[in-house]
């Protein structure tokens, strides 16, 4: 998506012959995504692969963005942060309530959750929402880990992101951020033998 952006927004020379690299990479990056989602074959292409093609892209856009913001006010990484976490949250948020009451699960759209309109049975709110699923010693590990996911791994690395689009191009950031599943089945493999 970046490199894509960058050659019909900005105008850079990323054609085959001036940035062959840059296509190698994305195109192995697309079969990785590829394999990964389609694994089953594509008769088995259901909404969650709709959905992780078009976080793909929402990522790549936000690069190509995050990059173009930087390079006009190097020192704005925590406003840029905070306003895409901000958005996250409300999407977060919309799909919680749209969740939480029937619309997508249970029988709505079929793509949700399975405990449909769980927002009008108190029982089920109690321990689905705040501040119940921190006080259920049941789903204590599961608040835990959304405040981890929240704060380390979603805010933490979009500052360090945001930070790092600021120096280097979002085509070349997207090659880079493409390796995590290989750094992520390394480590599993040291850390789980």
């Amino acid at each position: 998506v970046c490199p894509a952006l960058a050659a019909a927004v900005d105008g850079r020379r990323l054609g085959l012959r001036e940035a062959p690299q840059v296509w190698l990479s994305a195109g192995l990056a697309l079969a990785g995504v590829g394999v990964l989602e389609l694994a089953d074959g594509l008769g088995a292409a259901g909404w969650g692969d709709l959905w992780s093609v078009l976080q793909a892209v929402g990522f790549g856009t936000s690069f190509f963005l995050t990059e173009r913001l930087m390079a006009r006010e190097p020192g704005m990484a925590l406003p840029i942060t905070a306003a895409q976490c901000a958005v996250s949250a409300a999407f977060a948020g919309l799909w919680a309530v749209a969740d939480g009451s029937g619309l997508i699960g249970g029988g709505g759209l079929g793509f949700g959750g399975g405990e449909g309109a769980w927002l009008f049975d108190e029982t089920k709110r109690a321990s689905y929402a705040l501040p119940g699923l921190l006080a259920s010693e049941q789903f204590r590990p599961v608040a835990l880990a959304v405040a981890w996911t929240g704060l380390v791994t979603t805010a933490g690395n979009r500052i360090g992101e945001t930070v790092a689009l600021g120096r280097v191009a979002s085509a070349e950031a997207s090659v880079l951020l493409a390796t995590e599943p290989l750094w992520a089945a390394l480590f599993a493999s040291l850390l789980l033998g």
